[in-house]
């Protein structure tokens, strides 16, 4: 007997209805369904609907049912679309196709398998590339190139089917088609199909042959009279119609049911915010339904790929137990992106590309405190100064020594497929990769093993290959127990007590073509039944209509941005206000990822000895400007993260300046500069620097590049050394790098003056010598209090211990930034002691004030907030916000 019934979308339980009323012997009963989520759900609902049964029907998705049947009885091999695309590539490079389309042509023979499967698909006989071209010649083209490239596409499509027949093999497409020739072998009593909406055309001599061989046949089918027309006519209609000519059904209709789901649409800022109000709305709805369980709910991604790795993350955060469904290839898995970063690598030597490398979990053959340690200690020497090739090859360490062995295996182009699989396998054992999930591994060695040929590629073209062929391997087994997460087509027929549908953006709903086709206008696709726009719009209606209707409570959420892209509601959704009133309960507090603990306790052990501050001059300067950059730098020692980017080091230029300020003026201490002596100095200095440069290139300091860079700059450094020294013709010189010290009550403070001069006029000067571009501090006072203190501090510390009237000191800069500047005056800056005498009395209470607060006061390291913008700890400061 063959049954049909036909239910609206609205129908519940209609699985449960199956079970109880047509499974009458499960021994000898087959359960068909189009997806694994409703294999899955069907064997849940037979154990809560016979729970006295222990024996359960035979249940396959339609898919699983025709391999299972060609592994028994055919002896043709099925090749998988890997192998596919390698034979497509093939035929192309023996075409000479790859001298028009080089590195493109990955691209084009997975637009070519594309194009056959839509062939395929889209025929319920035989394909036949001679119709297909006769369309195409007949077609009347805008553009001749559109149309030369699909006949080139057709004329691959031929000698593939002749490679395939050749060679009695067949693809995935082809499995319904020789299916049909061992159906007699199929010996079930009982057949019942389950969740179908649409036949796709290629499945559908299968089913018809399932039909007609089993004695007693029930069939379910979504046929809903309320679904929009183009619905209606393309799709369900037409299944209908062709289901209703196979044979002499009793048939069944149920009408809908009064209850109408309850539909909802939530916004959110962002896809992580989206997510955790996923997770709140579904802890609530649990608290709100307590005989609810995990298995009463779904949560259904358009975009699941995107969406995949953010939900694992939260979900795993709250606690939610969740089972994520087929959704991702190979080439979404993380743990084999970073092994492709190697030949990226190659060609730029980033410093943020070997770091990926380094300390990829995965890679269990590099040790992640080496990695950590190479992170830090290159960071540090390479900041602003950049990261070339130069700087790799100079490293050292076990780590570092294995990348270097992956490296050298890869190098050489162009080489053999099985040339490229045989290195790529030396670097997963060199590396030790260990992807989470064994099946992975097992997954990805075995499409090495596939692409493994004869042809000639350059490494470029070999990456792109991986890719393709990455994308074309699904990784089918779902994730977990719990909450059932999935794409939209593993929620077809599943009826849930609430469904919540994310990512409903109107990139998403109605979904964007992704897969690399050729180019076929929308009329000449419906002449050749491929899906054309009409069709594929239906399908996402139908899609959206069926989410509405099958579950009892349904909620659309969608976020505002994702990766800084605007995003807005699905047209689709316009009809749905957004729930802004329920929203508030969900939305998440945040939480400081790091917690500011200040230990006064770490302070008094690095400053504070017998209940005396010790502190010099650059950090007294540091706390003023602000208490928590000065704690986490001097006291903490934090160090930021900051990757090596080439950029200005005013540090470097000061630390290469001093060095040789410290000796250039050796033997003329007591001295008065003359005339004489500039040219002297001059040339000195040059060399110093020069040779400061190279002594730090040597030393592996800098890299060759950066060398390149000091030694190009140094012209205007000398000159300006020239400009400042000529300025100073006259003065005596007295001292440099002149150490300081002075104690009041409960406070050492040190300092280092960089010179020390007499004026013409016979004031003392106080040189400090700058490196940077900013401009000089300006010394009054107000920005004396503000936390500008060197030269006054020097001078009042200078005037102290050599008992000398402030009236007879002033204060001088000399700035030797490579910065270009015709106004040379700036670069030699004096402070007279006019300006300082106003405030100088103040400076020992102040200092007094400072000491008690640093020494007592609880909260002293509270941050000042006005200096943030230019923090080198900006971006982690927990009080930046």
């Amino acid at each position: 007997m063959k049954t049909l019934w036909t239910f609206p979308c609205n129908y519940k339980n209609k699985t449960d209805l199956l079970i109880k009323e047509c499974i009458k012997e499960p021994s000898v009963a087959l359960y068909i369904t189009p997806n694994i989520s409703k294999v899955r759900d069907f064997k849940l609902k037979y154990h809560q609907n016979r729970p006295d049964m222990s024996l359960l029907p035979s249940t396959y998705t339609i898919k699983t049912l025709a391999l299972d049947i060609l592994n028994s009885e055919s002896e043709k091999r099925i090749i998988s679309d890997v192998e596919k695309f390698i034979n497509i590539l093939q035929l192309l490079k023996d075409n000479g196709v790859d001298k028009s389309f080089r590195y493109a042509l990955p691209g084009m023979a997975l637009a070519i398998l594309h194009f056959i499967r839509d062939a395929k698909i889209s025929t319920e006989g035989t394909v036949s590339a001679q119709d297909i071209r006769k369309r195409v010649e007949e077609f009347e083209w805008k553009f001749d190139y559109n149309r030369s490239v699909l006949q080139l596409a057709l004329d691959i499509m031929e000698k593939y089917i002749k490679y395939m027949e050749r060679h009695g093999f067949l693809d995935m497409e082809d499995i319904y088609k020789e299916s049909v020739k061992h159906i007699a072998h199929l010996e079930f009593q009982e057949i019942l199909f389950d969740g179908f909406c649409e036949i796709p055309y290629y499945q559908r001599e299968f089913i018809k042959s399932i039909i007609k061989q089993s004695p007693s046949t029930v069939f379910l089918l979504s046929h809903d009279s309320e679904t929009t027309i183009d619905v209606r006519e393309l799709i369900l209609n037409n299944t209908y119609s062709w289901l209703k000519k196979i044979c002499n059904w009793q048939e069944k209709k149920f009408g809908h049911k009064e209850r109408k789901s309850d539909v909802k649409c939530y916004n959110f800022a962002s896809q992580e915010e989206e997510v955790e109000g996923i997770v709140k709305l579904i802890v609530k709805m649990l608290e709100q339904h307590p005989d609810w369980t995990l298995n009463d709910i779904m949560a259904v991604f358009p975009s699941m790929p995107s969406y995949r790795s953010v939900v694992q993350r939260i979900f795993r955060r709250y606690n939610l137990p969740c089972e994520i469904l087929p959704g991702y290839s190979l080439a979404q898995d993380s743990s084999i992106s970073t092994i492709l970063e190697l030949s990226p690598f190659m060609q730029s030597y980033d410093w943020g590309t070997l770091m990926n490398i380094l300390l990829c979990p995965y890679f269990t053959e590099l040790n992640q405190k080496d990695s950590q340690e190479i992170s830090l200690e290159t960071r540090e020497r390479f900041n602003r100064r950049g990261f070339i090739k130069d700087d790799f090859v100079s490293l050292k360490g076990r780590n570092i020594e294995i990348i270097k062995k992956a490296l050298k295996r890869i190098e050489g182009s162009p080489k053999t497929l099985k040339k490229w699989v045989k290195d790529m396998e030396f670097v997963i054992k060199t590396l030790g990769w260990q992807p989470c999930y064994p099946e992975i591994k097992v997954r990805f060695q075995k499409l090495l093993h596939e692409i493994g040929k004869d042809g000639v590629f350059s490494e470029n073209e070999f990456v792109n290959i991986l890719q393709k062929t990455m994308e074309l391997v699904d990784v089918e087994e779902g994730r977990g127990v719990g909450i059932k997460v999935s794409g939209v087509q593993e929620s077809v027929g599943l009826d849930k007590k609430l469904c919540i549908v994310g990512g409903a953006t109107e990139s998403n709903i109605p979904g964007i073509p992704s897969l690399e086709e050729l180019f076929l206008p929308d009329t000449l696709k419906k002449e050749l039944g491929f899906t054309d726009y009409t069709l594929r719009m239906a399908r996402e209606r139908l899609d959206l209509y069926r989410l509405k209707n099958e579950s009892e409570n349904v909620i659309f959420t969608y976020p505002s941005k994702v990766q800084s892209e605007n995003q807005m509601k699905s047209i689709l959704l316009f009809d749905l206000k957004d729930s802004l009133k329920e929203l508030s309960p969900f939305i998440l507090e945040g939480n400081d990822i790091f917690d500011a603990v200040l230990s006064r306790e770490k302070f008094n052990k690095r400053f504070v000895k017998d209940g005396i501050l010790k502190i010099n001059v650059s950090q007294l300067e540091s706390f003023l400007r602000c208490p928590y950059s000065f704690y986490l730098q001097y006291v903490e020692k934090a160090i930021p993260y900051q990757q090596p980017q080439i950029a200005e080091v005013p540090d470097l230029w000061g630390k290469i300046i001093h060095d040789v300020m410290k000796t250039l003026f050796n033997g003329y201490e007591n001295r008065t500069l003359q005339d004489k002596d500039i040219s002297k100095l001059t040339k000195l200095f040059k060399e110093g620097v020069e040779q400061e440069i190279e002594n730090k290139h040597s030393a592996g300091e800098i890299s060759g590049f950066y060398k390149n860079i000091l030694t190009e700059r140094t012209e205007e450094v000398v000159n300006k050394f020239i400009a400042i020294i000529n300025a100073h013709k006259e003065y005596e010189f007295i001292k440099s790098e002149s150490d300081i010290s002075v104690n009041i009550p409960n406070l050492i403070i040190k300092g280092r003056i960089d010179r020390i001069e007499r004026a013409p006029s016979g004031k003392i000067n106080i040189v400090d010598i700058k490196t940077g571009t900013a401009q000089p501090p300006s010394y009054t006072e107000l920005d004396f209090f503000k936390g500008n203190v060197q030269i006054p501090l020097y001078i009042w510390m200078y005037s102290r211990i050599n008992n000398i009237s402030p009236n007879n000191i002033q204060g001088n800069i000399w700035r030797f930034s490579f910065k270009e500047d015709n106004e040379k005056s700036k670069d030699d800056v004096f402070y007279e002691s006019s300006k300082i005498i106003k405030y100088f009395d103040m400076i020992e209470g102040y200092l007094k004030e400072i000491t008690q607060k640093l020494l007592h006061e609880p909260d002293v390291f509270t941050p000042d907030k006005v200096n943030c913008f230019v923090c080198q700890y900006k971006g982690i400061c927990p009080y930046e916000r």
